[in-house]
């Protein structure tokens, strides 16, 4: 994608991110198809959402007491108390998703 086209479109995204309108009622305003704002973004998203193979998701373990709590994976398998935080837990899980 050209970064003319790129830059065009994040702009437009913004903007109705700051609107207090939904995505037809911008589109139709802006006259833009809303097919092609769901495209692009939907693209930009999952650009902001993918981890590079590069990058290290680092994490800080709890002190583990008694496991309560088994995650399996194929990867690996992961004991947790139940006093765990789920947001440490989510991201835990989006890195070995990677």
């Amino acid at each position: 994608m050209k970064a003319s086209n790129r830059k065009k479109w994040l702009n437009i995204i913004e903007r109705h991110e700051a609107s207090d309108l939904n995505i037809t009622q911008f589109c139709r305003q802006q006259q833009i198809n809303s097919k092609t704002f769901y495209r692009y973004r939907n693209l930009f998203n999952l650009e902001k959402s993918e981890v590079k193979p590069q990058e290290f998701v680092k994490i800080n373990p709890p002190e583990l007491t008694e496991p309560d709590l088994k995650l399996c994976t194929p990867a690996a398998t992961v004991m947790l108390p139940n006093s765990v935080c789920p947001i440490w837990l989510a991201t835990l899980i989006k890195g070995l998703q990677s």
